[in-house]
């Protein structure tokens, strides 16, 4: 019964050791994750707020991303085609994200439509690709790289964005 102890206690420090000693590798993850803003005239607890001085659009939203859960999106647009983005999960880790968006693409007539581009709500949908450009907090996304692309569609007062692509975290 000793030597059985005695080894079973020699194989788990070796088993220790080795666990310890062995370098912790990085890993890549699928990502999906969908993102819904409101504007204008949404009925919504925190509208998008317009900066006059350095002329950007910070628009709140919120969304899901698979393994990581709920989070809050705060995104800022230039009046360029980029997007800086802040997801924040629910425990506290962050990522930010710089989005990059290519023509808008209107279904059937709509572009030419009386009162297009002019009245609120006209449909249009978009493509483009994300980048990770910083992360932090205590869920594993401190110095998380990742990309992919992006899709949003919007009508109404409402823009919903569609990420797919990977994320490692060190």
């Amino acid at each position: 019964m000793r030597r059985t102890r005695a080894l079973f206690l020699a194989v788990l420090a070796a088993l220790l050791a080795l666990s310890v000693a062995a370098p912790v590798s990085a890993v890549t993850f699928d990502v999906r994750a969908v993102v819904k803003e409101n504007f204008e005239r949404a009925p919504s607890d925190e509208p998008c707020v317009f900066d006059e001085v350095n002329e950007t659009l910070t628009c709140p939203g919120i969304g899901t991303a698979g393994r990581f859960g709920r989070f809050t999106s705060s995104a800022v647009y230039d009046g360029s085609e980029n997007v800086w983005r802040t997801l924040t999960f629910a425990d506290g880790s962050s990522i930010v994200l710089h989005e990059v968006y290519g023509d808008v693409l209107f279904p059937g007539g709509s572009a030419d439509a009386p009162g297009a581009l002019l009245s609120f709500g006209n449909p249009f949908s978009q493509e483009g690709t994300w980048e990770v450009v910083a992360g932090s907090g205590t869920g594993g996304l401190t110095g998380a790289t990742g990309s992919g692309t992006v899709t949003v569609m919007g009508a109404g007062n409402t823009l919903q964005f569609w990420f797919t692509g990977t994320i490692t975290s060190p």
